[in-house]
């Protein structure tokens, strides 16, 4: 069978299990998958402003064994601000809010890193913008130009 079968009989399993309500997912994650999928068919998988500050607002580190700091972790306006300085190093590929997406990603991912090395907030600004660019530069993936989108959302 390939592969094309197989994900259509997948896709169908899906929506009986879902019209039956069987498939044992909450509302709101049937709205998450509901936004994917129509993100996914919509064939331009980069960030627009809602779909970036809902993934950022997803995003998080421990600052201790129990206790949780929500993105975002900059102000869009400090990000914006990168962003137009770094704007002709990136890739033509990425918007701003991708950037902004990748540059919470790299902070929450290296927070303990990047604060061991940098104390002062704009520093740490910036050396997540420069972890978030070496990101959407780094080609080594599956989507190369799309690459946080499908990070993110698979």
């Amino acid at each position: 069978m390939n592969v094309r079968n197989l994900l259509a009989d997948a896709f169908d399993s899906a929506a009986s299990r879902i019209r039956n309500n069987s498939c044992g997912m909450t509302d709101q994650e049937m709205e998450s998958a509901l936004h994917k999928m129509l993100y996914l068919l919509d064939n331009d998988h980069h960030f627009n402003e809602a779909d970036a500050r809902a993934a950022i607002a997803r995003m998080y580190f421990f600052s201790d064994d129990t206790h949780k700091c929500y993105a975002p972790f900059f102000s869009y306006e400090d990000i914006r601000a990168a962003y137009d300085k770094m704007l002709l190093t990136l890739p033509d590929d990425y918007n701003f809010w991708d950037f902004c997406v990748t540059v919470n990603l790299m902070y929450s991912n290296h927070i303990e890193t990047l604060r061991s090395w940098f104390h002062d907030r704009s520093r740490l600004l910036q050396k997540s913008c420069e972890l978030a660019r070496s990101f959407l530069l780094d080609e080594d993936s599956d989507h190369p130009s799309d690459k946080i989108w499908w990070y993110v959302n698979s």
